[in-house]
């Protein structure tokens, strides 16, 4: 799992086709039991790059998306971001979530599946977060 920091998310982010990115800290119990399952699930997912981003680290890039509550973790796609999810999920659960994020499952996320808000803020918080990203990028 690489770690970044807020000077090389968005680097990471867009370099690569696939990012899952694990907003956590050291301190938190949810986050260590989570652990496990994305070393799992990175040994399952090899076309996604796993990343780590420390809250007190990354603290400007998690104000940026507005992470309240960890573990959080937002999955990419060609730089843009898909999904957000937030809590220690089963393995199961990840793994479909995963797949879904990538496309490999037929149809695309409908309301039911979205882990975030509602829809309505979902969209917005999608263009605040590629706004962040294409300025960072100028």
């Amino acid at each position: 799992m690489i770690e970044v920091t807020d000077r090389n998310f968005s680097e990471v982010v867009r370099g690569n086709d696939y990012v899952l990115v694990d907003f956590s800290a050291k301190w938190c119990v949810p986050c260590k039991m989570l652990e496990p399952t994305l070393k799992q699930l990175e040994e399952e997912f090899k076309d996604v790059v796993f990343v780590k981003a420390d809250v007190e680290k990354c603290n400007g890039i998690a104000n940026v998306f507005g992470i309240q509550s960890i573990p959080f973790l937002i999955f990419f796609k060609k730089g843009k971001v898909v999904d957000g999810i937030v809590g220690v999920r089963p393995v199961d659960e990840l793994r479909r979530w995963i797949k879904e994020c990538i496309g490999e499952e037929v149809g695309s996320l409908s309301e039911e599946n979205l882990t975030v808000n509602k829809k309505e803020k979902r969209d917005d918080e999608k263009i605040t977060w590629q706004r962040v990203l294409i300025t960072e990028e100028q």
